[in-house]
């Protein structure tokens, strides 16, 4: 079963809008375990044996403009199951689910190689804002967080630096045993949709969206337990964001595609 977003409303403002698929180097990036620019971990798989432990997804970019007053980034991100309804497991955040305090954030970078950390020697603050069901389709989940600094502290980006946003860490706890949350294998879809990188002023900001289709994934995709982004795209439309995220379970089969290619040789 696959499931495609309606729309999630947030106010803008900003002097530039990037697609990251649009362009061959600047726009989102996101992987597991450590920032892309040190290589990006595509698809995580968990055994779902152990309550200890924590997978790490990590956000970052590349701005397509020069740019040395940022004091920080707004960053919106979705996730979609591949087989229906958000499963238990994943229900990570807001009080009253099965895993309230299964998901926090940090500002440091887990490899610190390749990116470009703007938090280090700052005063910096992080925060999720929420995890909520998208108001149009309940099996899709937002997750808005936020990352900044003073205005006496801005931070460079610009064209030719990966820079890190955040760190959001998913703790492992409730997987087994009594009281374990559901579902920990289902296969999900996780895309990092837009990021507002702030200037100083409050109205030079930067904007950067996930650009589609990504059929098989993208810079600004991943995966848990082999799901498969058949398609996500982000676009705006006038004061909103809106969304279209497509996750299938698995992807195609190579061994139907071998056998189609068998049968039209026979016709030639």
């Amino acid at each position: 079963m696959r499931h495609a977003t309606a729309r999630v409303s947030a106010a803008l403002t900003a002097t530039l809008i990037v697609s990251s698929s649009a362009l061959a180097a600047p726009g989102l990036r996101l992987s597991w375990d450590h920032c892309s620019a040190d290589g990006q971990v595509e698809n995580k798989t968990f055994a779902c044996d152990v309550n200890t432990g924590t997978e790490a997804l990590v956000l970052s970019y590349e701005s397509l403009l020069s740019r040395s007053d940022r004091v920080g980034v707004e960053m919106t991100l979705h996730l979609v199951s591949g087989l229906g309804p958000m499963p238990a497991w994943w229900q990570v955040f807001t009080a009253g689910t099965c895993r309230p305090a299964a998901l926090t954030c940090s500002l440091l970078d887990p490899l610190a190689a390749n990116c470009s950390n703007p938090w280090d020697s700052r005063n910096a603050a992080a925060a999720i804002a929420d995890l909520v069901p998208d108001p149009f389709d309940p099996n899709v989940r937002r997750l808005r967080a936020i990352a900044a600094v003073p205005a006496s502290e801005p931070f460079a980006v610009g064209p030719g630096i990966e820079t890190f946003a955040i760190q959001l860490v998913i703790r492992n706890n409730a997987t087994v045993g009594t009281g374990a949350c559901a579902a920990c294998v289902s296969p999900i879809c996780i895309g990092f949709g837009a990021a507002k990188l702030v200037g100083s002023s409050g109205t030079d900001n930067v904007i950067m969206t996930a650009g589609g289709p990504n059929a098989g994934g993208g810079p600004a995709n991943v995966t848990w337990q082999g799901a498969y982004t058949a398609g996500y795209t982000v676009g705006i439309d006038g004061p909103s964001y809106y969304e279209q995220f497509v996750c299938a379970p698995s992807g195609p089969d190579p061994v139907h595609a071998s056998t189609w290619g068998a049968v039209k040789a026979l016709y030639r």
